[in-house]
């Protein structure tokens, strides 16, 4: 079965064969330069805000035993080690280590 593509054109669908697929797709595909240029703002937004949701937990009542104690706060540790690491599928580690790992009962 050959290669298809979609056209929509005024609210109609067609499905046409692609025999380029592999040139278009290619030229799909952004660099890693062009992904870092257009999330960076993005990514350094959620890193302050992390930071800020933190400090405000630590300026609370109780916050400094709260970042020290708290199991959810160790986690949060967890992950950002992982968002540091140079290894592959860091959205998959941290997706495992912030899931419930606890049995399902019936």
């Amino acid at each position: 079965m050959g290669q298809y593509r979609a056209h929509f054109a005024a609210g109609s669908r067609q499905i046409i064969p692609d025999l380029n697929v592999g040139r278009i797709i290619s030229s799909m595909i952004p660099s890693a330069k062009e992904i870092l240029d257009r999330q960076y703002l993005e990514m350094r937004w959620r890193v302050l805000s992390l930071a800020a949701d933190l400090d405000r937990v630590q300026r609370a009542a109780g916050g400094e035993a709260i970042l020290k104690d708290d199991p959810r706060v160790n986690n949060l540790r967890r992950c950002v080690d992982e968002l540091l690491s140079n290894e592959v599928n860091r959205a998959e580690r941290v997706q495992m280590s912030l899931s419930d790992k606890s049995p399902v009962q019936d």
